[in-house]
């Protein structure tokens, strides 16, 4: 239920990033010095904070508008157009230190929506902050639910009815609760899903 969502993300006003395990950044070597990308989940929870810098930071450090004609890109996936920010002693993204994200080629299936967030609002992962990164990682928690592990052609999965794993969500009155889950069928049967928020409230 609503209130409930409220409850959960107003308890601390902090962001929740779902951050993917190591192996899955992308990494390079700067001047002898190795360098990570954190990659996260695209579906985060952002406070207004860390929103306001990510929007300052994207207008900084994005070039993809110069490569827009007629509302379509014209450059192919994988040509990065922007730049990264190193993080600042007070462990968020400074701007004003970036370098250019195709500088970080080792890349391991990853893609701009999974990676923006944690570059423009904390910054790249070096092992000078990798006790400032897992302090972050150690507090946040992934709030939006993706079925993976489904027996399904091609993961995740595409829910169609409510689910025992939805209901479990929904029964689930943890802090740490998932708030979210995708994806949805849009012609999905829902029905029993919102009878439980409803019961809930």
């Amino acid at each position: 239920p609503l209130w409930r969502m409220r409850q959960v993300l107003f308890k601390t006003g902090l962001s929740d990033l779902c951050v993917a395990p190591r192996n899955e950044w992308a990494f390079g070597d700067l001047f002898g010095e190795n360098y990570s990308v954190v990659k996260a989940h695209q579906w985060s929870v952002l406070s207004r904070r860390d929103a306001t810098r990510f929007v300052e930071n994207w207008a900084k450090l994005s070039f993809y508008h110069k490569f827009v004609v007629k509302g379509n890109y014209t450059i192919r996936d994988g040509d990065y157009k922007w730049r990264v920010a190193l993080m600042g002693a007070d462990g968020l993204a400074n701007a004003s230190a970036s370098i250019a994200r195709k500088a970080i080629d080792k890349s391991v299936n990853t893609c701009p929506d999974e990676e923006v967030f944690t570059t423009m609002i904390y910054g790249l992962h070096h092992a000078s902050n990798d006790g400032v990164w897992r302090a972050l990682i150690d507090r946040m928690r992934c709030r939006t639910f993706v079925n993976w592990a489904c027996k399904c052609e091609r993961p995740p999965e595409v829910f169609q009815t409510y689910t025992k794993s939805l209901k479990r969500l929904v029964e689930d009155p943890s802090d740490g609760a998932f708030l979210f889950f995708r994806k949805a069928d849009p012609q999905g049967k829902f029905h029993d899903l919102v009878t439980a928020i409803t019961k809930s409230m």
